[in-house]
């Protein structure tokens, strides 16, 4: 059917010509329903390389401000697209949550402005969590498409072929991968605040910790669950990197002078992710008395109001981690 339409319509605005018509509105199931059933079930059926034409009409259709105005409320449609999705992720319940607040199906307003931007990620993710932090702090509307790393889709494989891991984003339709390469590339392409210093020293320092924490973050997942003599060589790793972290956080509240920026995202697992494990876990790394500034430094930086709107809910993320961790940990 779908080749049928798209033959139909070369070469075409819409079916009848210039104008928007009958057939127009009978076929507004194709731009509006069939988006959302994909995003729920994760079975895409309309690409552009497949069908350019229908995909040229979708464009047209949804940015004529009448069709906008009589398109079915989007709230109704995120709910049954969330009531889907939470289903299909077997009652993943922050999949239905992320979709009524409006992280996904925002594909046919970012349309209409030209300009689209979409994260391909797990939202329980530090790495995911870093490009979302970006884009909202330039104020970028962007669409999150959660992604199952056990059935990878074709989408993730084909737009970060050599590694095949999360976070992605597809930007115009073109895919940048590694969260902290994607934190960068956000900070030089959107208007809004710095994320990267100006001074080029303060840069450097910025990028050096940055690399730190791409070095020595993978140990904190490893020491809670790997088991045995691998464990305990992942503990020592995190141990390391924390003492490293106390020293350098003596009175200070950020890495790099006086502003919230770059390195600091980059440190959002040590500053939520690392507390949430632990309880998830039994397993204890950190105390106040072994690392008092750290320590410091981490309340300050999940209790801090501004950083509160752009990180998970701990108490979501902490049942998420639960049920990957406890399992990881229970004997064979």
């Amino acid at each position: 059917m779908l080749k049928i339409v798209d033959n139909e319509l070369k070469g075409k605005k819409f079916f009848g010509g210039n104008k928007i018509g009958f057939v127009d509105v009978a076929a507004n199931y194709i731009p509006f329903w069939v988006e959302i059933i994909e995003a729920a079930t994760g079975n895409v059926l309309i690409t552009r390389e497949k069908f350019p034409n229908l995909c040229a009409w979708i464009d047209e259709y949804l940015s004529y401000s009448e069709v906008k105005e009589n398109l079915p409320d989007r709230f109704y449609a995120q709910f049954f697209k969330a009531k889907a999705l939470a289903k299909n992720r077997q009652g993943d319940r922050m999949s239905f949550l992320f979709v009524l607040k409006g992280g996904y199906g925002r594909r046919d307003i970012l349309r209409s402005k030209g300009e689209t931007s979409e994260i391909l990620g797990l939202w329980y993710s530090p790495y995911s969590n870093r490009v979302e932090w970006a884009l909202k702090l330039k104020g970028v509307e962007y669409e999150f498409i959660e992604q199952d790393l056990q059935n990878k889709s074709p989408l993730l494989l084909e737009s970060n072929p050599i590694h095949k891991k999360i976070p992605v984003l597809i930007h115009n339709g073109k895919p940048i991968c590694e969260s902290m390469v994607i934190v960068e590339y956000i900070d030089e392409t959107f208007e809004g605040p710095p994320i990267l210093p100006k001074d080029p020293y303060d840069r450097a320092i910025a990028h050096f910790w940055a690399k730190f924490f791409a070095e020595k973050g993978p140990a904190v997942g490893r020491s809670f669950l790997l088991k045995g003599e691998e464990q305990e060589k992942a503990k020592e790793e995190v141990y390391e990197m924390l003492k490293v972290l106390d020293n350098e956080l003596k009175d200070k509240k950020f890495f790099v002078g006086d502003k919230f920026g770059f390195a600091d995202i980059t440190a959002n697992a040590s500053a939520l992710w690392l507390g949430v494990l632990e309880e998830a876990s039994g397993v204890v790394l950190v105390t106040s008395e072994m690392l008092p500034n750290f320590c410091a430094w981490r309340d300050q930086y999940i209790n801090y109001s501004e950083n509160k709107k752009y990180l998970p809910l701990r108490d979501e993320l902490l049942a998420k981690l639960k049920a990957r961790v406890q399992p990881a940990a229970a004997p064979k």
